[in-house]
């Protein structure tokens, strides 16, 4: 598609009586410094093209992580919060009650989770597994995910 070939449109574009062996050789020396200009445009398209196929899909964006990141091992992971789950309770038991409580009476939690699990209940939305050699490109990282995230959700950065 962006093909360009100096000596091709050098000779379309001048007019026949311009066209001297001289005329012509100094006009593509004039125009020689487009193609690299032109080299540096396609490797600029090529590489804006495969960014466009990355988008705010979880899957997308650990692909596109693992890309520009840890192409070789592909070891970044994306772990979902949990906070849609559903408790579970025992048979015997149901769902706890609504109490009374005096003022005095400081009212309790109504569930109790360990803090691994609260870790993403509420604060999250997904969790970023990266390996620990990459810390040091942590900027980098989370300025590749803040592009394609929603704006909303939140994120959190774990080194394994």
């Amino acid at each position: 598609m962006f093909n360009f070939n100096i000596k091709k449109h050098v000779a379309r574009l001048t007019p026949p009586f311009w066209r001297t062996a001289f005329q012509l050789g100094w006009l593509e020396s004039l125009l020689s410094p487009l193609k690299t200009v032109n080299e540096s445009f396609v490797s600029w398209v090529t590489s804006k093209r495969v960014e466009l196929t990355y988008n705010g899909q979880t899957i997308h964006l650990e692909r596109m992580l693992n890309d520009i990141f840890d192409s070789s091992l592909r070891r970044i992971k994306i772990i979902h919060s949990t906070d849609l789950r559903d408790y579970d309770y025992f048979f015997s038991e149901e769902q706890p009650g609504d109490y009374d409580y005096f003022f005095s009476e400081l009212q309790p939690a109504r569930y109790s989770w360990f803090t691994f699990e609260f870790a993403l209940t509420e604060t999250q939305g997904f969790r970023v597994t990266v390996p620990a050699e990459l810390a040091s490109l942590e900027d980098q990282i989370k300025g590749q995910i803040l592009i394609y995230k929603i704006a909303t959700i939140q994120y959190e950065l774990n080194y394994i």
